[in-house]
């Protein structure tokens, strides 16, 4: 789940698409404008970090933010990780 805790940091429009869509295109995949940053199948095999994405994002002196976005609020991020925790579970 790093796109919210990149929308919660970064100035920077994200948008979903879907595969059935972009024909050919691995999925998933992430791109920022044109640049490839990772793939099913190519770099780091489609698995997205916040450390991977936000890296990129610095590099191009892409905006931040002017101030924190809910997920850095402490209630909420105790909910957010706890659903991390759930969906990295299996849902158990």
């Amino acid at each position: 789940m790093p796109t919210a805790v990149i929308a919660n940091t970064y100035r920077v429009p994200i948008q979903l698409l879907p595969s059935s869509l972009a024909p050919g295109l691995p999925a998933p995949a992430v791109f920022y404008g044109t640049q490839l940053i990772v793939a099913d199948g190519k770099d780091f095999n489609g698995a997205a970090s916040y450390q991977i994405i936000a890296d990129v994002l610095d590099m191009e002196s892409v905006p931040k933010q002017s101030k924190s976005g809910l997920l850095y609020q402490d209630t909420v991020r105790k909910d957010f990780d706890a659903l991390k925790a759930t969906i990295k579970a299996g849902g158990k």
